[in-house]
């Protein structure tokens, strides 16, 4: 017997349940757009989640983004790193506190979910330079289209009735993980991921684009669905990733149209994700929530 819908009350209490640095997250997306957003502004912002201070200055001092002597403030950390960097480091940041844990109900540990949430951001950053959309707003939507199975694990531990504590099959195929979900839940996860990122507060662009990758059509998602669905292709190419996705992705020339990227393009994004995961992969340790 499935739930009834999720009520708004619920998702609210789902989204505030997880890390608080999602929505701080969501606001710089915002602070990202304003032309007279400075260094003050983002370092104000950051500072008012410790958690996300805490890890914005620990990746501030690692090999990969550190440059001379270690910083000893957020500030100096960001003001170091640059602007350009900051939305790469908080979203690392954030991705490694939202998948710190595991996800029982999917069989999945948060070292699987971190490293394809990473896989698939830097597929996307790739990807939308490539076809001239905003890598920033690329980047961020790959890192978290996953949010929504942390949303149903969320739903599975507190209404217990109907809802079994873990998937039957870890290899449920791309048409059969949907119906279970629904069938159980009332959404699917990818849904879910589309309605956490409303309620934290980032674009409606990305949660349109997050609804409809799996299966992007011009009329729903636009360019960033399809971009999202061959950065998804991409992290199952470097075998990142997750159970009963692999059949879903299908780059062809429908998908490649929609996206306004090159038929070689997939193949250069294997090449870039796969060398610039393997630098920063290190980086993606287990954080505590704050």
């Amino acid at each position: 017997m499935a739930l009834r819908p999720i009520s708004p009350e619920t998702l609210k209490k789902i989204a505030q349940s997880m890390p608080s640095s999602a929505r701080v997250y969501a606001r710089l997306q915002t602070l990202a757009k304003q032309p007279t957003t400075d260094l003050t502004d983002i370092v104000d912002l950051v500072r008012v989640d410790a958690g996300l201070a805490a890890g914005v200055l620990r990746l501030g001092n690692s090999a990969y983004f550190r440059r001379g002597e270690p910083v000893e403030s957020v500030h100096e950390a960001i003001n170091r790193i640059g602007l350009r960097e900051v939305n790469r480091i908080v979203g690392m940041t954030v991705s490694g506190q939202l998948f710190a844990d595991k996800i029982p109900l999917y069989r999945l540990d948060g070292e699987t979910l971190r490293q394809n949430s990473l896989a698939t951001a830097l597929a996307m950053e790739f990807l939308t330079k490539t076809a001239s959309e905003d890598a920033r707003m690329g980047y961020t939507l790959g890192l978290l289209r996953t949010s929504g199975r942390l949303g149903l694990q969320r739903i599975a531990q507190t209404d217990l009735a109907n809802i079994p504590s873990v998937c039957p099959d870890i290899n449920l195929t791309s048409a059969s993980l949907p119906k279970w979900e629904h069938a159980h839940f009332g959404v699917t996860n990818v849904e879910m991921s589309a309605l956490l990122l409303a309620e934290w507060g980032f674009d409606t662009a990305l949660c349109s684009a997050v609804n409809a990758h799996l299966r992007p059509t011009a009329s729903t998602g636009g360019r960033l669905a399809a971009l999202l669905h061959v950065a998804c292709w991409t992290a199952d190419m470097l075998g990142k990733g997750l159970p009963g996705e692999k059949e879903q992705w299908h780059v062809d020339d429908g998908i490649l149209d929609q996206a306004g990227i090159s038929e070689d393009a997939p193949h250069r994004c294997v090449l870039e994700t796969r060398s610039e995961l393997n630098r920063l992969s290190s980086l993606v340790q287990p954080a505590t929530a704050a």
